[in-house]
């Protein structure tokens, strides 16, 4: 790979094909939450950005084993900034497993050290 790169993609993730389902928070128990934010935050600077991240499972990677493989991607805008991989520690029998146990893996430690400089 000595020729590859990683393009820096500044432009917002343009979502308008996905639906939007509209909630109705007002009968729920969020109806009165607000987000709380710590007084001493620093003031943000310049435009916001889009986090995304994307979580998959290859089920049956491991043909030995029969275990499945976790792959997770987080973008800035349209950059990757983070990608974890990592072999399942359980054997799944179906797609639906695989794809939840990666679902929650949890991996916003760095995503955090990322966001906010330290893990919480």
């Amino acid at each position: 790979m000595r020729h590859a790169t990683i393009k820096i993609r500044t432009d917002a993730p343009d979502y308008s094909a996905i639906p939007v389902k509209m909630y109705n928070w007002e009968y729920s128990c969020y109806a009165d939450a607000e987000e709380e934010i710590p007084p001493d935050s620093p003031k943000p600077k310049g435009k916001s950005i889009t986090m995304t991240s994307y979580f998959d499972a290859n089920l049956y990677y491991d043909v030995i084993s029969g275990k499945a493989v976790t792959g997770i991607l987080h973008l800035f805008n349209q950059t990757p900034i983070d990608w974890f991989s990592k072999l399942q520690s359980t054997v799944e029998t179906a797609t639906f497993g695989s794809e939840y146990v990666a679902a929650r893996t949890d991996h916003r430690a760095t995503s955090n050290t990322l966001l906010f400089g330290s893990a919480h």
